[in-house]
């Protein structure tokens, strides 16, 4: 291995193998630490918040809750510009119902 005689040879390697474990730590951190932290889980946070029918057929149709649109359904018979209040969470699909003080 002549190459490995010139230092520019060997600097270069170096620098190729820094950054490569540089990556390598980068990414198990994220495995191992941000992972635990996301700030927003699907199911939890909407329920007990109030929002408005935008457009409903029958029992399903949209609502905006928290300045953004969701796909709702419910039992309670609604109109657009109803008050309602998140009942549930099912994946993305808000379960909701008509709010008392409407």
């Amino acid at each position: 291995m002549d190459w490995l005689s010139n230092d520019a040879a060997r600097v270069g390697l170096g620098l190729v193998a820094a950054g490569a474990a540089f990556v390598l730590a980068a990414k198990l951190f994220g495995l191992l630490f941000l992972r635990a932290r996301t700030p927003f889980r699907v199911g939890g946070p909407l329920a007990g918040a109030i929002g408005e029918v935008t457009d409903w057929r029958g029992e399903e149709g949209f609502v905006m809750v928290d300045g953004e649109s969701w796909r709702a359904v419910s039992r309670d018979p609604l109109q657009t510009g109803d008050a309602v209040l998140v009942q549930a969470t099912r994946g993305l699909t808000l379960d909701v119902s008509k709010s008392k003080g409407a």
